[in-house]
């Protein structure tokens, strides 16, 4: 998505295509570095000012696959207590961090209004704009990668929750919110919500022009800090997307603050409990679901295989404005598919897991089997996206690099570094971009091994014996087998928009 915006905004530039204890995080580890280092060499393919990096399939695609499948196979076969253990999390004997979120967060809503400024009045290149380089490669790609390491910094953060908060004390005299969000509704309002993100960003005509991307900007904080105000505080953690999806990442950092302690846990523990506030249940599950979905839409329409699905000619793009309908049902019916895919494992399972023994819980429904299962898709939605915006990053991390260190195009260069020495040097050869390569396959597999181990985990507590809940997990593994192909192929497959 970033790499064909910005390159389609300036041709001559090049841009990088996009492409649980001790022993289960060993194992998730090893899983997918295997899978990533039985690849075999490659070439990087150069076309239309763009460097696409088309991994090779012969060997790690089915490598990763069996990766996924094997560490289904041994936790089925581990011991109950072992899954159980894993799951356990460890109170620090540190305190969270505390105080500093309202300052913090009115500073980062004057910052947020500052990029609006900025695209609005700024340069035209968005490759020297802070405001579009800020949004979907500071805000979309380096952001989650942060909150995978340390937990929910938008919390601390957010340009929403305290300006919400100041408005409400000061020009409404603190009264509460005229109304309350049906907590039937779970979370998805924020599930389309964060669809309409994806639109714009896969179906917009240029998304990326600043002032374009800098109305978008606007338009959303005045429409969910107005929404907040109506329906309280509640709406920014089950409404606004953005936040909403940035949590799913936040989910699966090591440390997390509780009771005001720093708490230690591995990656998927906690949905493995099956959530905390408001990622929990089946709208959390849908939220998740809705946000893999758009994820993975987001590099099937640019490959050959889709363009040839809608009858474009890939080496003849018409450009975005030409397939807006076409991007929008499509990325609908990606998630609508992943949907009742995902919907009809989680009941196969259920089913065949069979009645309750003697000290099993009992069965459980359709819909807490699958809030509680659902979630495991969440370390999917996190590596994908993380393996698909690596080689963009490494570009774009640049550009953003040298626009803070001159936010109004003056010529400044604070961070002593500037647009003209951007490279991409890094994917010349194979033995530089080999790396790479083995980092997006690394990502893909550690989040469906992550994944199953999620689902494992839950399903122990869902139906009670390590029998019942081997056997719900049959269909689901395989889920996550014929996902880690998906998301593979993807990463390899030849790009043409």
């Amino acid at each position: 998505m970033l790499d064909r915006g910005f390159s389609a905004h300036r041709p001559g530039r090049r841009a990088a295509r996009a492409a649980p204890g001790l022993a289960v995080t060993a194992a998730a580890a090893a899983a997918a570095w295997l899978a990533a280092g039985l690849a075999a060499p490659a070439r990087a393919h150069v076309s239309e000012g763009a460097v696409a990096l088309l991994l090779p399939t012969a060997y790690w695609i089915p490598a990763g696959a069996a990766a996924v499948a094997a560490s289904a196979l041994a936790l089925a076969l581990a011991p109950p207590a072992w899954a159980r253990a894993a799951a356990r999390a460890v109170r620090l004997p540190l305190p969270a961090p505390a105080g500093g979120e309202r300052l913090l967060g009115l500073a980062s809503a004057l910052g947020f209004w500052a990029l609006v400024l900025i695209g609005w009045f700024g340069p035209r290149d968005p490759l020297e704009n802070l405001a579009s380089l800020g949004l979907w490669c500071g805000l979309y790609i380096l952001l989650p990668a942060a909150m995978l390491a340390g937990g929910d910094l938008w919390a601390w953060i957010s340009p929403f929750r305290a300006a919400t908060r100041e408005i409400r004390a000061r020009l409404l005299g603190g009264r509460p919110p005229p109304a309350r969000l049906p907590a039937g509704l779970g979370m998805w309002p924020a599930a389309l919500s964060w669809l309409l993100v994806m639109a714009f960003a896969l179906a917009d005509p240029a998304p990326f022009d600043p002032a374009r991307a800098a109305s978008a900007m606007a338009l959303w904080w005045l429409g969910h800090v107005a929404l907040a105000l109506v329906f309280g505080e509640a709406w920014l953690e089950r409404g606004e997307g953005f936040g909403a999806w940035l949590s799913l990442f936040a989910a699966l950092a090591p440390v997390r603050a509780g009771d005001g302690r720093l708490v230690l846990r591995l990656p998927g523990a906690a949905l493995a409990e099956g959530g905390s506030g408001a990622l929990a249940g089946a709208g959390a599950a849908g939220f998740a679901l809705a946000a893999l979905g758009a994820g993975i839409f987001d590099g099937l329409n640019e490959t050959y295989v889709w363009l040839g699905w809608i009858g474009v000619n890939p080496l003849e793009f018409p450009g975005r404005s030409a397939v807006i309908a076409e991007s929008l049902l499509g990325m609908a019916g990606t998630v609508a598919l992943l949907t009742l895919a995902c919907g009809g494992c989680v009941a196969a399972g259920r089913a065949l897991a069979g009645a309750p023994g003697p000290g099993d819980p009992a069965q459980p429904g359709l819909p807490r089997a699958f809030g509680r299962l659902g979630l495991s898709l969440v370390p999917i939605v996190a590596g994908y996206h993380v393996a698909h915006y690596i080689p963009v990053a490494l570009v774009q991390g640049q550009y953003l690099w040298a626009a803070l260190g001159d936010p109004l195009h003056l010529h400044w260069a604070l961070t002593g570094f500037t647009s003209h020495e951007v490279t991409t040097s890094f994917f010349n050869h194979v033995d530089d971009v080999r790396p790479i390569w083995l980092s997006q396959a690394a990502a893909i597999v550690a989040g469906h091994v992550v994944g199953v181990f999620a689902a494992h985990a839950a399903a122990l507590e869902l139906f009670g014996s390590a029998r019942r809940a081997a056997r719900s997990q049959i269909p689901l593994a395989g889920f996550m087998v014929l996902a880690t192909l998906l998301g593979l192929w993807l990463l390899a497959a030849p790009k043409g928009a």
